[in-house]
């Protein structure tokens, strides 16, 4: 490629089997820099070298591992950078998230600086980290969130940055949604209604009120659902326990580490959606890629009014959301909208 040097700093970069999700989201992010020559530092806490990046990967890549905060590593990185940009001038250092890391490398370099601010990176509760931040983010030349929310929590937490920072809302790739592996094809029965969720398994994504309400679906309708959950985090032997305590191992299967194609079979054989994202300590919805993903796939949607979610699903016929900080609120889902002949005839087209 020709074109002007763009450096761009992540953490967890490029997919690897410890953060698949993360890894996809940045990489689609670094593509969409056309007309640059890209070059990638992925931060990584993950030790393998192993890269999973897809054919249309273009991006010269610096993988600078870091087991733990080490400021003396972090230094030696800095130094490292600063001979590559002295060498490579670039225009611009766009950093992917809000963090020290990112700070250090990028604050004393001569270029202008971007940054993309997420979700909770911009809801920091440590005191140091915000005086950091806020000398950061006044240094930086431009600030994107991903949502109205986002930059909402952002200026509420940091003063006289308003003028630049503006909302840029994430985008998905079609391609990577068009390309379906049918090999796990004889996994979905047509006998079954399949509900779908992709997301970190963590406290945030509420998957633990998704189970309990699934299990109150499939005694009202008699086993006719299954739920499949694709992703990976901390949460996940805790969610098995949970499947097991409900006698829900034929109705409820977990996946994690599944490819673009496989992903993709998951949402095309899928009739509904959910993610009831909830705010846990000071994290939040910064956005929801997998939103626009199973919208983009025909599913209807079962959401809830967390964070950025507000701005993809505002005024969409096909989903539905909901306050999960109401404690009526599984009881509403279960009763209200499975009772719905528009939910119940629902069919994709």
């Amino acid at each position: 490629m020709t074109g002007k040097n763009i450096f761009f700093l992540s953490s967890d970069g490029f997919p690897t089997k410890k953060n698949v999700n993360l890894g996809i989201f940045t990489f689609e992010q670094a593509k969409a820099l056309k007309n640059y020559n890209r070059f990638l530092f992925d931060l990584s806490t993950n030790k393998t070298n192993k890269i999973f990046i897809d054919e249309y990967q273009e991006l010269k890549i610096y993988r600078l591992l870091n087991s733990k905060f080490n400021i003396i590593k972090i230094l030696k990185n800095f130094f490292f950078l600063k001979k590559i940009f002295k060498k490579n001038k670039p225009e611009i250092i766009l950093s992917s998230f809000l963090n020290i890391r990112n700070f250090i490398y990028s604050i004393f370099l001569d270029s202008k600086k971007i940054i993309l601010i997420h979700g909770s990176d911009a809801n920091t509760k440590s005191f140091a980290k915000k005086i950091i931040f806020k000398f950061y983010l006044n240094k930086l030349d431009k600030i994107i969130c991903v949502s109205n929310y986002t930059k909402k929590i952002l200026l509420k937490n940091f003063k006289n940055i308003k003028h630049k920072t503006i909302v840029i809302h994430n985008g998905f790739s079609r391609e990577k949604l068009d390309r379906i592996d049918y090999n796990l094809k004889k996994r979905f029965s047509l006998k079954k209604i399949y509900i779908l969720t992709v997301a970190n398994l963590v406290p945030r994504k509420n998957l633990s009120d998704l189970i309990e309400i699934f299990y109150k679906i499939n005694l009202k309708y008699k086993n006719k659902y299954h739920l499949n959950i694709i992703g990976q985090g901390s949460e996940k032997e805790k969610l098995k326990k949970e499947i097991n305590f409900y006698k829900l191992q034929k109705n409820i299967s977990i996946f994690s580490n599944l490819s673009d194609p496989q992903i993709a079979l998951f949402y095309a054989s899928s009739k509904y959606f959910f993610l009831l994202s909830k705010n846990y300590k000071h994290e939040f919805e910064g956005f929801g890629i997998v939103f626009l993903e199973a919208m983009y796939k025909k599913n209807l949607i079962f959401a809830s009014k967390n964070g950025g979610t507000v701005d993809i699903l505002k005024n969409k016929k096909n989903s539905f959301s909901f306050n999960v900080e109401k404690l009526n609120y599984k009881k509403r889902i279960i009763d209200e909208f499975f009772g719905l002949k528009k939910i119940k005839n629902f069919k994709k087209k």
